[in-house]
This record gives structure tokens, C-alpha cells and sequence, in this order.
């Protein structure tokens, strides 16, 4: 009989923990798909477009799961060793710096997926054709004329995302304690401090509006259009 336990891994409450993380993933695993399966039967019987349209964006959606989960699941190795050693401060910074990578990769992630299809607008004008027509190959037409056409609205979307990533990172310094401005300014409205806070909303402010001064003034060294007509409106 003793030999017949000594076979197993792990007790029957590790069993039980084991089966309590994995049932659910398997369950949402299963909707998913299931959910999945359904929209592209529908979506199939409108049009073959349509179809294809799904289609790549679900491969861009794989990529960028693929590229979360696989950044989080190597910052997860440390967060296992740190576990195992019993050291509870680096778990914190662990699972700090997963929430910081996964809020800055999805910000990038969606600023490439609006490249993109800005650039598949640009490739389909006439003035493509006609640097085609003219000699040029493909990547010199697109490192050349489309990707200095769409940089200024890029630039636009990444000074956007600037307050988005900083609210985000204040939320992750308020939740783990993380020293930071968002502790900071959290603990100066708790204690009434609101000089302090005064000045962290103006940091803060400031930086927002020097992100977008600095992509303002690439935008118009990349395409004087845009300063051209600034000065119409003026």
C-alpha cells in the first residue's frame, strides 16, 4: 500500500488545487473556441471577404496573445523562483513588472495594428502606382513615401496612449504599494495634502502636453502639410 502512494507527485489536496486552476481554464478554453467556431460559420455565410477579414484578425489577435502570455509566462519563471525561496518582495516586483509589460505591450500592439492598417490604406493610392510605374520596388515605395505619409498620425496615437500608460501605471503603484507618483498622489489625498497633490497632477500634465508638443512638431518636420495648414487656421 505504501508503495502503491509513493507513486504519485503530490498529496490530494495538491490534486485538488491543480484541478481547481485547470477545470476552469479548460471550461473558458472551451467557450472560447465554441464561441469562435460560431462566428465564423456566420460570418462564412455572408461572403467569402468577410471571411477572410476575420481571418486576419484572428491571426493578429494569436500574435498578440502570443506575444503577452509568452513575455508573462517568462517573468513568471522568476515569480516561481522567488515563491519557492519564500521571498515575498520579489514576488511583488514580479508580478509589478508582469502588469507594466502587459499594459506597455498592448499599447504597442494596437499602435502597430493602426499602422497597419493605415498602411494598408496608403499602399492602395495613385501615387503608389505611380512610383511603381516609375522604377521603384515595393519596399522603397512604402519605406519611402507611405511610411512618411503615416507617421504623423502614428506619432498622434502614441502621444494618446501617453496618459493611458501613465493612469496605468499609477493603478499598479497604488495596488502593490510600488513607490511612485500614483502611491504618492494617492497618499496626499488620503491625508488631505492636496499642495502635493496640486503638483502631481501638474507633473503629470505637463508631461502630457510635452508629449504631444514633441509628436506635433516630428509631425510637421515629417510633413510640412500639416504646418501649412495650422498656419491657414490661425
Amino acid at each position: 500500500m505504501s508503495f502503491q502512494k509513493s507513486r504519485y507527485i503530490g498529496s490530494r489536496g495538491f490534486y485538488s488545487h491543480v484541478l481547481a486552476v485547470a477545470v476552469p481554464i479548460a471550461i473558458q478554453n472551451g467557450i472560447t473556441n465554441f464561441v469562435g467556431m460560431l462566428d465564423n460559420i456566420m460570418v462564412g455565410q455572408v461572403g467569402t471577404d468577410q471571411m477572410s477579414g476575420v481571418s486576419i484578425v484572428n491571426q493578429l489577435l494569436f500574435v498578440y496573445n502570443l506575444m503577452i502570455f509568452g513575455g508573462l509566462a517568462g517573468i513568471g519563471i522568476f515569480t516561481a523562483q522567488f515563491s519557492g525561496k519564500g521571498d515575498e518582495k520579489g514576488v511583488r516586483y514580479t508580478m509589478r513588472l508582469k502588469l507594466v509589460l502587459a499594459l506597455v505591450l498592448t499599447h504597442f500592439w494596437y499602435c502597430g495594428f493602426l499602422m497597419r492598417a493605415r498602411l494598408s490604406e496608403e499602399v492602395s493610392k495613385d501615387y503608389v502606382l505611380l512610383c511603381k510605374g516609375k522604377g521603384l520596388t515595393e519596399n522603397q515605395v512604402i519605406w519611402r513615401h507611405c511610411i512618411k505619409n503615416i507617421m504623423p498620425s502614428a506619432l498622434s496615437i502614441m502621444a494618446i496612449f501617453l496618459p493611458h500608460l501613465l493612469g496605468g501605471a499609477y493603478v499598479v503603484e497604488m495596488v502593490f504599494s510600488y513607490p511612485g507618483l500614483g502611491k504618492l498622489g494617492m497618499e496626499s489625498a488620503q491625508y488631505h495634502d492636496y499642495n502635493l497633490l496640486m503638483i502631481i497632477v501638474l507633473i503629470t500634465g505637463t508631461v502630457v502636453i510635452l508629449a504631444n508638443m514633441i509628436a506635433q512638431s516630428i509631425s510637421e518636420g515629417l510633413d510640412p502639410r500639416i504646418k501649412e495648414e495650422r498656419g491657414q487656421m490661425i
